[in-house]
């Protein structure tokens, strides 16, 4: 009698779906420390974006890792610790962000997202650094010389630990980089931009080294719309001759 009803449960859809599902979480679990007790293959490093020339040399963040402590000797994969990888390399100032994983083979890859420059600004004491594409000041690299339009003139402030500009002229500064952001057309006409000393932004061109005073940041919308039309109705129609 006893045999009859233990049959029935060992015969039911319901403990059968228990027993395979524990049997993969099981094989998962093994499948999970096998990796982990095994060495890494290789490492790869990714510098994105891909179309984006190197700020960084490779060498050298693969120095930083090994100064930390991060890459051990004896290779083991569990003595790895990919979010420490994270937050050392989040602290390199031309990293945007990064990210380590494994791939299903044991190598170690590192995603490392770099800063992308928007502009070179140089104040009057010659100190020179970026702006990136969210408008925060980020150091010049010794690796490249990015080819971005330079900002220069009456421009004295001390770097804010955050790295966002907030003098009148830095103001100007930014609110002419955002313009660059969301219209490509003034990233491609300008070549040089000038704070004067009364604060008025002043634009050179790189077609034809024209000079636009568009002053401070009152009626941007309305100086720049006039700007766009000088030059794709104005300058077509009446020659660059006459300007």
């Amino acid at each position: 009698m006893i045999k009859s009803k233990i049959l029935p449960i060992f015969r039911s859809r319901a403990f059968r779906l228990t027993a395979l599902m524990v049997l993969v979480v099981t094989l998962i679990w093994m499948g999970a420390q096998q990796q982990r007790a095994r060495r890494y293959q290789e490492i790869s490093l990714h510098l994105l974006p891909e179309d984006q020339e190197a700020l960084v040399y490779e060498e050298k963040i693969m120095e930083i890792l090994h100064e930390e402590q991060l890459l051990p000797a004896t290779r083991s994969m569990d003595e790895i610790r990919l979010d420490a990888i994270e937050t050392t390399l989040a602290r390199h100032p031309f990293c945007r962000s990064t990210e380590a994983y494994w791939d299903i083979e044991g190598n170690l890859h590192i995603d490392f997202q770099q800063r992308q420059p928007l502009l070179r600004v140089i104040d009057m004491s010659n100190r020179q650094y970026y702006l990136d594409e969210s408008l925060r000041v980020m150091p010049l690299s010794e690796r490249f010389t990015a080819r971005v339009p330079i900002v220069s003139g009456y421009i004295d402030e001390e770097i804010p630990p955050d790295g966002i500009l907030r003098s009148p002229a830095g103001k100007r500064i930014r609110a002419w980089a955002r313009q660059m952001q969301q219209h490509n057309f003034f990233y491609v006409v300008s070549n040089q931009i000038r704070i004067e000393k009364d604060g008025a932004l002043v634009l050179i061109s790189a077609l034809g080294g024209h000079r636009f005073v568009l002053g401070d940041t009152t009626r941007w919308n309305d100086k720049l719309l006039k700007l766009k039309v000088f030059y794709r109705e104005i300058l077509p129609r009446k020659g660059w001759s006459r300007y």
